[in-house]
């Protein structure tokens, strides 16, 4: 009898100090997506998409940049301004390469990612695109004229 309750006190103890703690679960958004096409699996940076915002001083217009995988980068309702590539740098920090036309040199502007969850990017900085931008859910027209 002392040997079966020796036991199970051994047995209690044992899985009582075994108990599994699981690693806190990252947020969603700070995750890098996979996704399957024809070449199988493919790895896509967190930012990747068409973020959009109300356009200033245009109500009822959206304006919108697409971030594209292999650091593409395009407005739409941006008028005047063309992306050329976008950076994930170090830190919590976004790199925007952007040119007023093509005939002037890119720039780069440096953003602080404020927020970031897969439906809200808030950017911080100098340049015209920091503030609030949320993940479109459906396309958005382009009503800047052709270049």
């Amino acid at each position: 009898m002392t040997r079966r309750l020796l036991l199970s006190v051994f047995l209690a103890g044992t899985a009582a100090g075994c108990v599994r703690k699981e690693a806190p679960a990252a947020a969603a958004g700070d995750s890098i997506r996979t996704s399957v096409g024809m070449g199988g699996p493919q790895l896509v940076p967190r930012f990747v998409g068409t973020w959009v915002r109300p356009a200033e001083g245009r109500p009822g217009q959206d304006e919108a940049m697409i971030m594209e995988v292999g650091g593409g980068l395009k407005f739409i309702n941006i008028c005047g301004r063309r992306g050329v590539s976008w950076a994930e740098a170090e830190g919590d920090s976004l790199g925007l390469t952007t040119t007023a036309d093509a005939a002037q040199p890119a720039t780069e502007a440096r953003y602080h990612i404020r927020a970031f969850t897969d439906s809200v990017l808030v950017l911080k900085g100098e340049g015209t695109l920091g503030g609030r931008w949320m993940r479109a859910t459906a396309s958005v027209e382009d009503r800047c004229p052709g270049p």
